[in-house]
Order: C-alpha cells, then structure tokens, then sequence
C-alpha cells in the first residue's frame, strides 16, 4: 500500500478543475492538511501501519465531491440548490470514489476501502451512524477530528464587521456541550462561534493537545471580544470551553 501513488492520482483528479479559483484551490490545500492530520492522530493512537494508511487515504479524499460542487454551485454549501437539489458532500464524496473506482488499484480488498467510504460518507454529519464496526467507528472519529482540527486552525480567523450579541441558541449549544447546528448561524461571527463548538465533537487526545499548542479557543475569543460589545456572553462561552478542555479525560466517554 503506497499513499503516494494514490496521492498522485488525486492530485491528477483536482487538476481538470480550475485551481486558479479561491474554493477550488482552498479544498485542494485542505485535502492534503487533513490526510496528514488523520495520519498523525492514527500514529499518536499507535495504529496498525494499515490503519495509519487508511486514516490517511480518508483523509484525503473525505471532500472529493467538493471539486465538482464548487463547479455546479460555485459554493460549498450543503444545502438546497435551485429550489431543489440537496447536496451533502459526505454522501457524494463516496458515490464518487465509488463510481470512479478511485480506490480500487490502490485497496484492492472490498472491506478495507468500505472503511474509507463509511469514514467520507460519516465525516460531515452531526453524529456517527449507528451499527458500524469498531474498526468503521474508528476511522469514522480520525477523519471527523482531522478535519475539524484544520478548520478551526486555517478558517474563522477574521471578522469584517463587529456583531451585537450571541443568538440565545449558540449559547444553549455551549451550554449544553454541542455542536453549534446549521440552522442558527446566520452572520459571520456565528460561523466562528460553530467553530469554536467543534472542540465538543473531538474524540482524540492528539486533538486536544494540537487545540491548546495552536492556542486555538484563546485567538478565537480574543477575535470575538474585540469585535463586539456582548462580551459578557464571549466570557460565558471561554469558560465553558476551557472547561470542557480542561476536563476532557472525563466529559468524553469512549
């Protein structure tokens, strides 16, 4: 098993989209982040070499269906498109892989590229599907935190405009451990702020070293206080997710 060949081939992939484009060129870079992400967090588990290969591969190739997304929609929102058309980026990063036979010289054994599918078909959604095995769950968590580590260290790093308070359910989120959902981000600093959620959805001890080295929840809030006049709130949220990191060992249940 050679990552680098199917490195290559994905490289070669990306190359029919435009990579002058922003989005384009922006999943490109966050494609190869996560891969090498996923693979240090299967080392610091001490993994089998095969898991560190597969962590790896899924890795790369969770946001496959982004390219051709951005294509369509010049977007990357899963969400409805012409009055119509749902796209979730999971679902169609595995049809992908698996109508192209992406993987296929690469893992020839069918249940061992399963476990890459399960993992781009799990990485985006609010919870893990039920009934996967401890191998499927495994991998379905690495590629889940690897991506979630990027994106909160590379986005949301900047406001352009101040906001005036927290929406009430942003902060029943923090309060309540979880993610911050879809459906109550409505301005840009509550895209930060659902970044900031993300550290209640880590399910490795590398993520959370790799949070608190990269200082990640102090830039955020330091971004967030001085760009409103709520810090009240901000102060809230700090407290709940330094907690929550400070006591990781035993709010995460395994």
């Amino acid at each position: 098993m050679d990552l680098s060949d199917i490195v290559k081939k994905f490289d070669e992939y990306v190359q029919q989209f435009d990579l002058t484009n922003e989005k384009i060129n922006d999943k490109f870079n966050h494609s190869h982040r996560v891969m090498v992400l996923a693979k240090k967090i299967a080392v610091d588990e001490d993994l089998c070499d095969e898991d560190i290969f597969l962590a790896s591969v899924s890795g790369l190739v969770h946001d496959i269906s982004r390219f051709s997304q951005i294509k369509m929609y010049d977007d990357y929102s899963d969400s409805t498109y012409n009055k119509k058309k749902l796209f979730d980026h999971g679902n169609e990063s595995e049809r992908i892989l698996k109508e192209l036979k992406f993987l296929n010289e690469f893992i020839p054994d069918e249940e061992l590229r399963n476990i890459v599918y399960i993992a781009a078909r799990n990485h985006n959604k609010l919870c893990i599907e039920d009934n996967l095995s401890d191998r499927e769950l495994l991998h379905s968590k690495i590629i889940r935190d690897a991506d979630k580590l990027d994106i909160m260290l590379t986005q949301s790093n900047s406001l352009s405009k101040s906001f005036d308070k927290v929406d009430e359910n942003i902060l029943v989120a923090f309060r309540n451990k979880s993610l911050v959902l879809n459906k109550d981000i409505h301005c840009e600093s509550d895209y930060l702020l659902r970044s900031l959620s993300y550290v209640f959805d880590l399910y490795f001890s590398y993520s959370i070293k790799f949070i608190k080295r990269h200082r990640i929840v102090q830039k955020k809030v330091k971004l967030l206080k001085s760009n409103t006049k709520d810090v009240y709130t901000i102060n809230k949220i700090e407290y709940l997710v330094k907690k929550y990191l400070e006591n990781w060992e035993d709010n995460y249940v395994r």
